[in-house]
């Protein structure tokens, strides 16, 4: 395909960059064009995903009529003070998939299909199947979480909210899996060729990069990142870990649109350790459930010898 190869058989996800002489050697390019990529993808989130969630934002505001300024908009776009907002930043992080699928086939020169998984291709069964009993376990710990569930009291223009939530929440967490488990996650583990070490710094990228928080509030995400990077490896692609987060995404987001607001929710910076613990324990649960679904439908967990099962 164009001069695109194929991943070795017999490899783990996170490992799908490899490339080897003919000695058995990793090539010093394969790494170094790894590294590129990191950089590359990283520099891209910071200074050109927030353009196109801009871009996104000026878009809808003219649709809208061009109602008060446009840096309104752009503020509600960043902050989710508004449906259409919420809808251009949830959109414009979610063109960053395409990003990672060019980095992955014009720099690393792998065919695009082994990005989602070692099947290759995304398996959507899995995907979809896993959406409900990981929202189902998250929700059971949360309500462990908190003394009483909070009261009904929905935002302004909540139904538009639940409408954005249910349609782009899971676009915005496939995003953040295709940058921190997919391309990020297989760059590094190919590059220094162990897998648990690229669980342990894609998490830690993953974390850092949700902003200002205090000390329960990253070990929580960096957790998360964990079990998502073990979750990505034991069952051979991004679907499951991408369906934890969105419900997770989903599940936040609409008890915030119906108790106080989904900005409030994005601007958390504070958490305590019994929250941190409570939150952990239903990623724990919800991976264990997606886990025991992979095995159970036989999801390929190392790339095959030849790619006949695409």
């Amino acid at each position: 395909m164009n001069g695109l190869r194929r991943p070795a058989k017999g490899l783990p996800y996170s490992l799908l960059l490899e490339d080897f002489d003919a000695q058995g050697l990793p090539k010093f390019g394969a790494i170094g064009r790894c590294l590129i990529g990191i950089f590359v993808l990283i520099v891209s989130f910071i200074l050109i995903m927030p353009y196109l969630v801009f871009a996104l934002a000026a878009l809808f505001w003219v649709l809208g009529g061009a109602q008060g300024p446009i840096e309104q908009a752009f503020a509600d776009a960043q902050a989710l003070n508004t449906p259409s907002g919420m809808l251009a930043r949830h959109l414009g992080i979610g063109l960053m998939i395409g990003l990672c699928y060019l980095i992955w086939v014009l720099l690393n020169r792998v065919e695009g299909r082994w990005l989602a998984s070692v099947q290759p291709g995304f398996r959507w069964r899995l995907a979809l199947l896993g959406l409900f009993p990981a929202a189902v376990a998250m929700f059971l710990c949360y309500t462990f979480s908190v003394p009483s569930l909070p009261t009904w009291n929905p935002q302004d223009n909540w139904v538009w909210f639940l409408v954005v939530i249910l349609l782009t929440s899971p676009i915005q967490a496939a995003a953040e899996e295709y940058i921190f488990r997919g391309y990020l996650l297989n760059a590094l583990g190919s590059a220094v060729r162990n897998k648990w070490a690229a669980v342990v710094v894609s998490a830690l990228f993953f974390a850092g990069f949700h902003g200002t928080q205090n000390l329960p509030l990253f070990v929580d995400r960096f957790g998360f990142g964990l079990i998502s990077g073990a979750l990505v490896i034991l069952t051979g692609g991004l679907e499951c870990s991408i369906a934890a987060h969105a419900a997770n995404n989903m599940l936040s987001f609409a008890i915030a649109a119906t108790t106080s607001s989904v900005a409030t929710a994005l601007a958390t910076s504070q958490a305590t350790w019994i929250n941190a613990v409570w939150d952990l324990a239903g990623w724990l649960l919800a991976a264990a459930v997606l886990l025991w679904l992979a095995r159970k439908l036989n999801a390929a967990t190392e790339t095959p010898a030849s790619s006949s099962r695409a």
